[in-house]
């Protein structure tokens, strides 16, 4: 206890903090009763965390939307981790890049016929019902073999041009999009083994500049859960829906 009456100067309100050279606010102390003056050991370092500079606006924002799957819009949040496919889906992933534009492709098997393969992915008006992340399709426009979908999901919305190719191709192209400027891709089925093998391709050119190894990563992630889900609903001839 300070003896009665007795009052800190400025300066006794104020202690060095080691080689820190900061004033820590609250430490009183009275020179002839301080016994043990602060370890002069602690450094900088310890005290104020260092400032580490994230990613450039535009790439955390090309990250966030550029998770494309078959709707061709953003399904999942980019994780500060990438995420490895599941096992059992075992899927090639072939990169493709040209013209401007990059994506993926992969293939896998379905047991159902091609013609119904072809009928439940060319079933627009119940793509919410299975696709990830998308939650309605609407038919804008119908000529012919062409449709053109208003689609909207979780992150954002888009306009698409489809082109029938019965039963063996679904193509598509962009319409419009705010986080697009270009997108093609499609489904393509063939007969395999008693059923079919489908092959999922898509290529985009973002709005936002992107590097490709981060487009390309960002729709690899997407790629397990459309395929369980498509699988699921083929096999199922239509009576699978998603949670």
């Amino acid at each position: 206890m300070p003896p009665l009456g007795w009052k800190p100067s400025v300066s006794r309100l104020f202690a060095d903090h080691g080689e820190t050279g900061l004033a820590v606010p609250g430490r009183m102390r009275d020179d002839r009763r301080m016994r043990h003056r602060p370890k002069p050991h602690v450094r900088l370092s310890r005290l104020v965390r260092p400032f580490r500079p994230g990613p450039p606006a535009s790439t955390a924002l090309g990250g966030l939307v550029l998770s494309v799957v078959f709707v061709g819009l953003p399904a999942a949040r980019v994780q500060a981790e990438p995420r490895k496919l599941p096992p059992a889906e075992n899927l090639a992933v072939k990169e493709l890049d040209d013209d401007g534009m990059v994506g993926i492709e992969t293939r896998f098997h379905v047991r159902v016929e091609p013609a119904e393969a072809y009928r439940l992915l060319s079933d627009f008006e119940h793509l919410a019902e299975f696709m990830p992340s998308l939650r309605t399709c609407e038919i804008l426009e119908r000529t012919g073999a062409t449709v053109v979908l208003r689609m909207k999901a979780d992150l954002g919305e888009l306009v698409q041009r489809r082109v029938h190719e019965p039963p063996s191709a679904i193509r598509w192209t962009l319409v419009s999009s705010p986080v697009l400027r270009r997108l093609r891709g499609g489904w393509f089925i063939e007969p395999e083994g008693g059923g079919s093998a489908l092959t999922y391709r898509v290529q985009v050119e973002p709005m936002v500049p992107a590097p490709p190894a981060m487009v390309r990563w960002s729709q690899t992630q997407a790629l397990g859960t459309l395929v369980r889900n498509v699988r699921a609903r083929l096999e199922s001839h239509g009576a699978w829906k998603k949670p």
